[in-house]
């Protein structure tokens, strides 16, 4: 796979970018406002590694990581009552898990393909 075209990547930066930035736009609490940038920033910065580097595979499981934390978020951190912040949370999260343990195990596979069977001793 060449580098800057995977289109799991480029979602990944969209939904890190949208929770990042998302504490501007819904009402929020400090720690909800602060989870949502970090993790949506952490989770962009996932993404920007694995469109450089196309190669590093683990990197997904890390982008499904903080997909899940950020689904969670909103009970860990009883943000429940903003509504708004906690559906960010939800379908960014809901998203990343997907997108990032999908793009891991099709990423595994191909490599496996591209290596060919394995040799006899």
């Amino acid at each position: 796979m060449q580098a800057w075209t995977r289109l799991s990547d480029w979602i990944l930066i969209s939904a890190g970018f949208v929770a990042a930035f998302s504490p501007s736009m819904v009402k929020t609490t400090p720690a909800s406002a602060g989870t949502l940038a970090l993790l949506g920033g952490l989770l962009a910065l996932c993404a920007v590694i694995n469109l450089a580097a196309p190669k590093v595979l683990f990197v997904f499981w890390v982008a499904a990581l903080l997909g899940l934390l950020l689904f969670l978020a909103p009970w860990g951190l009883e943000m429940t009552g903003n509504i708004g912040s906690s559906f960010v949370a939800w379908v960014v999260g809901a998203v990343s898990v997907v997108v990032g343990i999908g793009s891991a195990v099709r990423g595994r596979k191909r490599s496996r393909e591209a290596a060919g069977p394995p040799r006899a001793a």
